[in-house]
């Protein structure tokens, strides 16, 4: 999915993990605070966290379509990469809290309302889990990193409130600090998650490669082309949703340029139309001579 109708889809999914984050927030903060349970109110404050993460991914999609300009020649898609980063930095923080709200709380004996503590968690744990099935299919057909991101924050959510479940059934059996325990694995638990966004992020700033699949479409279609003798050099990096790709296209040397600049545009044009996420490609021309002719 590209251009527009990926925007429109960005927006939409996050929309809906918007309310039902506001939703969970005031649910589990109020149960939290009504139950007594330290670790379902860490998880409703959470929650808010959430909404800022929301925002990141609303911000993200909308400046990364800016059109390129003197300044910016190659677009603006770094704004999702930047808005990944915000989204796991937020995450990383809401886990330190976690785990030092955990060490500093006491020991929890009983509370006042299991039943309303139990029946918000369960239902935290299915909204969460729905969201991220959601967003996670729409990530991947957007291509959109900020979304896949925010997918695994709902994951996360979903991941800790079970082992504030468990935390909150431990103590009510009498078992002691369970509850602040479940807090402290709740906290870790969102900073594991955190940890491994913030590398995606990274291997996109030191210009990683794009993935083998997408390199193997551009060879296979360059090699089915009757008038391309051979493609070297071929690189390739993600900003964003776009794959920046260029390479050296080997072509016959008494081929005219206008000839030649109709393969390119043959063969970009298949290339774009193979692929699912925004292309950028730049092809460099090269007569088809055994000196020109490299390993791939």
């Amino acid at each position: 999915m590209k251009g527009k109708n990926a925007i429109a889809e960005i927006y939409r999914v996050t929309i809906w993990g918007t309310a039902g984050n506001l939703l969970l927030a005031g649910c589990k903060t109020a149960a939290g605070i009504i139950g007594g349970s330290a670790a379902v109110l860490t998880d409703g404050l959470h929650s808010l966290s959430d909404l800022a993460t929301d925002g990141a991914v609303f911000a993200g999609a909308k400046l990364s379509e800016k059109a390129p300009d003197k300044m910016h020649p190659y677009g603006h898609r770094w704004w999702e990469t930047l808005s990944t980063l915000a989204i796991s930095l937020v995450l990383f923080a809401a886990g330190l809290a976690a785990v030092v709200k955990a060490f500093s709380s006491g020991k929890v004996s009983s509370f006042e309302s299991p039943g309303l503590v139990y029946a918000v968690t369960l239902f935290s744990i299915g909204v969460k889990e729905a969201l991220f099935r959601i967003t996670e299919r729409a990530g991947r057909k957007t291509s959109s990193s900020a979304l896949h991101a925010n997918a695994w924050h709902h994951r996360s959510d979903a991941m800790s409130s079970i082992a504030v479940l468990g935390g909150l059934i431990m103590t009510n059996m009498g078992i002691a600090y369970a509850d602040s325990i479940a807090a402290g694995l709740v906290g870790l638990m969102i900073i594991i998650a955190s940890l491994k966004l913030i590398g995606g992020v990274f291997r996109e700033f030191s210009n990683t490669a794009a993935g083998r699949k997408t390199l193997e479409t551009v060879k296979k279609i360059s090699r089915e082309d009757p008038e391309v003798g051979q493609i070297h050099k071929l690189r390739s990096r993600n900003i964003g949703r776009e794959i920046f790709l260029d390479f050296h296209m080997l072509v016959d040397p008494q081929m005219s340029v206008r000839k030649a600049h109709e393969i390119t545009d043959r063969i970009e044009k298949k290339i774009s139309e193979s692929l699912t996420v925004p292309v950028n490609i730049t092809i460099h021309i090269e007569p088809d001579l055994e000196d020109k002719r490299k390993d791939e």
